[in-house]
């Protein structure tokens, strides 16, 4: 959403009630600039009639849910592509949708791990090594952006938005 953001889109982060724990740390401001936010409780009927206006009003929507949270929210991909059909969703999970780990904490380091990446990289000892860059997360981000890009261009011709999915896998 940053890149999207950087090029001149109205990014709204939606944070939970208090805010992103992140707020504290110091990379935050840049991590969000050129985003506005919303504290939003998905748990209060006033909070998800909020995210509904805002989701009416969108062209994109880019979540972190895993399939079972999107559903019991109604922000799974039939869900939403019945309430906004020209509204393009697009999840980003830890692992691919379908994935036997798809319900599992999709974090860097436990996929990069899975993916037998840490034990690749040479270290200062032996086994596992921890990447400096999130070369995951990077990889998702511009499968992302590309995913929304593509989406938009046909949504511009068919009316019609729908799901664009990825991973860090």
């Amino acid at each position: 959403t940053s890149l999207l953001a950087e090029a001149g889109a109205d990014v709204i982060k939606v944070e939970p009630p208090g805010g992103d724990p992140s707020r504290k740390l110091p990379g935050f401001r840049t991590w969000n600039r050129s985003k506005r936010s919303a504290a939003l409780d998905l748990h209060r009927a006033a909070d998800r009639d909020a995210l509904e206006q805002l989701l009416a009003g969108a062209d994109v929507l880019v979540h972190g849910l895993r399939p079972s949270v999107a559903r019991r929210h109604r922000l799974d991909e039939e869900s939403l592509s019945r309430r906004f059909p020209q509204l393009i969703h697009c999840s980003v999970l830890g692992w691919p949708a379908g994935h036997p780990d798809a319900e599992r904490p999709g974090y860097e380091a436990l996929v990069v791990a899975r993916m037998g990446l840490m034990d690749e990289q040479r270290g200062h000892r032996p086994g596992p090594v921890f990447y400096r860059l999130p070369i995951a997360s990077c990889g998702a981000t511009h499968l992302t952006v590309i995913g929304i890009l593509v989406r938009l261009h046909v949504r511009e011709r068919s009316g019609r938005g729908g799901p664009v999915h990825t991973s860090l896998l």
